[in-house]
């Protein structure tokens, strides 16, 4: 390694810890608070599944989404194989029959336990979605990791819901907010409360709390900072 080379280095990282300590809020702001309705997460954008096509659709893993207000990113599954397009219906009629409000636009891991991923392109201080287990009605217990750009675990929320049939929009909110304005990608997923075995899961349309322009700027800047680290310690 040329001592040049090293010193380009070193340079990103004392930068990016100095651009960090200036312009993101103090350690004591940073906290990420558990969000358990819309009206709490008080979004100013949103995912609609329906951009991923008609109920019954499958879903490539991973695929590309974009917000209502241009917000670009991807979901999928850790497991292997297609998601699926879901709505929320009138019973019989080949839906979705759960306890979503009807219509309602779904995702679905599509009869596959295992974990969602939904992993953003801008940052975002806030989001969430109602959720509801598959396969049996009951108590199930529904989990979101959060983290941010160099996928440092934020915090892990985990509720309680009871999966129904009864169509009347009480499938439980979970969301997440964060003073810090550092959230990056999120998983969810979902385990029967009497079992604790993992499940497959539907959620409805994801709520979005976007950042100012300057500070998403500035957590972007972060992140291809930090990109450029590892990628020239890689390259030296």
């Amino acid at each position: 390694m040329t001592v040049r080379r090293l010193t380009g280095t070193l340079g990103l990282l004392l930068v990016l810890p100095l651009l960090a300590g200036m312009l993101l809020p103090a350690p004591s702001e940073a906290s990420v608070i558990l969000v358990t309705s819309r009206a709490a997460l008080a979004g100013d954008d949103f995912i609609d599944w329906g951009q991923l096509g008609a109920a019954h659709a499958l879903v490539p893993n991973p695929s590309a989404i974009v917000s209502n207000g241009g917000i670009t990113g991807t979901v999928g599954r850790e497991n292997a194989g297609d998601l699926q397009r879901r709505n929320e219906n009138p019973p019989n009629s080949g839906g979705w029959n759960g306890n979503f409000a009807a219509g309602d636009r779904l995702i679905w891991t599509n009869d596959t336990a295992g974990a969602m991923l939904i992993d953003l392109d801008s940052p975002v201080s806030g989001l969430g979605a109602q959720i509801q287990m598959d396969r049996l009605l009951g108590l199930f217990d529904a989990t979101i990791e959060v983290y941010d750009v160099l996928n440092n675990l934020l915090a892990t929320f985990t509720i309680q819901g009871d999966s129904n049939n009864n169509k009347d929009n009480s499938a439980v909110f979970l969301g997440v907010r964060a003073d810090s304005k550092i959230i990056d990608h999120i998983v969810l997923y979902t385990n029967d409360a009497r079992t604790s075995a993992r499940d497959d899961f539907s959620i409805n349309q994801l709520d979005l709390r976007t950042v100012p322009g300057p500070a998403a700027l500035v957590m972007v800047g972060l992140g291809l900072l930090a990109l450029a680290v590892v990628g020239r310690a890689r390259r030296d």
